[in-house]
């Protein structure tokens, strides 16, 4: 799995992928925790691999289903990492996950500055303009598009 991520995100039959902790703490003879120290690493290289080959990363689980909490921050590291969602494993994590996951009104209310901003100043020639003291250049504007196409 982790390993071999890239090559497996990459190949043209795959539309998406999940990382698994327990099966990776499980198969390294670790010790699962809250923190995801043990996870921090591999759960990074899967979501990269996965935004490298083009293909949406699904987060890990969180075992125990009654820790909202732990869930909304787990779904907003994994979201920050760039995953597309979050494995739910009882049916009250799934509102969770859908709120992590959806940009909030005040995202899109930046990313439709930016983006307008943004094609404006292409237009005029240039490469990299200041939007509310915000350096954005071609990748800022392209997370502005992507928060909309989401939103």
């Amino acid at each position: 799995g982790v390993v071999d991520a890239r090559a497996i995100t990459t190949h043209p039959r795959v539309r998406w992928c999940y990382f698994g902790a327990e099966d990776y703490v499980a198969d390294l003879g670790g010790v699962r925790t809250s923190g995801n120290a043990e996870v921090a690493t591999a759960r990074a290289q899967i979501g990269q691999a996965a935004r490298l080959g083009d293909v949406q990363a699904v987060d890990m689980v969180v075992a125990d289903f009654a820790d909202d909490d732990r869930f909304r921050r787990e779904a907003a590291e994994a979201r920050a990492l760039g995953f597309a969602g979050k494995l739910c494993i009882h049916p009250a994590q799934v509102p969770l996950a859908d709120e992590a996951f959806r940009p909030t009104e005040a995202e899109l209310a930046w990313a439709r500055e930016v983006d307008a901003a943004y094609r404006e100043a292409v237009a005029r020639g240039d490469a990299a303009i200041s939007v509310r003291g915000e350096m954005v250049d071609e990748p800022v504007a392209r997370r502005a598009r992507t928060l909309l196409a989401a939103g």
